[in-house]
């Protein structure tokens, strides 16, 4: 959107003031996109950025995670300092212009998820110009390669989630992920240069002409070895009364 369109955006619904840090996510406050993580890497970029806002777009108490108002005061973060949707439905949503305005408002799009099957909300960020910091794993090294965003390795330590296929996560590296968005901050030319890189490779990434043409491949090498298989013969086919159990 226009810069004017954008800082008037900041300025009179997010209420942050052009000169404010404002660090954004997206996400489902769940406990595999983990906003505790995000909440803590604020917490130590305050230590340095005392007036960065960090925008949250999701509830801030959802029956899925967290009380994230609860988990902010004990990070000691300020009132006021992390701001949330009003009046949020997780499945309904915002308007799809005004969402567009949420990622352009933003001078970070931070994710500290533990585990990304896509990354739906990195691409939209990329989309609109935005520079994005995520944690090495999972999809989000695909993204983000090439120098389109900046990616920050996790902890070692990993953690079973429950109602997560009982796969192994990693935890997000909080004060290395803080680091960065100091970088981002310090740094707007070469932070918009990589955002731009970004944003070049991510509007290509349409459904009609990317992404349907390799599942169509996939399919069609699905299909030849199927049709390199031997069949069976009708013989092999007919149940044998041995085979019967009543």
């Amino acid at each position: 959107v226009p810069e004017m369109e954008r800082l008037a955006f900041r300025r009179n619904v997010l209420q942050v003031a052009d000169d404010q840090p404002l660090i954004v996510t997206v996400n489902r406050n769940q406990p595999r996109k983990d906003p505790v993580s995000t909440l803590q890497v604020f917490a130590a970029l305050l230590r340095e950025q005392p007036r960065a806002i960090l925008y949250m777009h999701m509830n801030a108490q959802d029956s899925a995670g967290f009380n994230l108002l609860a988990v902010a005061a004990q990070l000691r973060i300020p009132a006021g300092a992390v701001r949330f949707p009003a009046e949020f439905c997780e499945g309904v949503g915002v308007p799809i212009d005004q969402l567009n305005l949420i990622y352009n408002a933003a001078d970070v799009f931070l994710v500290t998820p533990r585990g990304e099957g896509y990354g739906l909300s990195v691409t939209e960020a990329m989309c609109a110009r935005r520079l994005v910091i995520a944690p090495t794993h999972t999809s989000l090294p695909y993204l983000l390669s090439g120098g389109r965003g900046v990616l920050v390795d996790p902890l070692m330590q990993e953690v079973v989630l429950p109602l997560d296929n009982d796969q192994f996560r990693p935890i997000a590296n909080v004060q290395a992920m803080a680091t960065a968005v100091l970088w981002v901050l310090a740094n707007p030319t070469e932070a918009a240069v990589i955002a731009e890189r970004a944003y070049t490779w991510a509007v290509g990434q349409s459904w009609r002409q990317t992404i349907c043409p390799q599942w169509g491949a996939l399919f069609q090498e699905a299909m030849a070895s199927l049709q390199a298989m031997p069949s069976p013969s009708s013989e092999a086919l007919r149940l044998k009364p041995e085979d019967l159990t009543l």
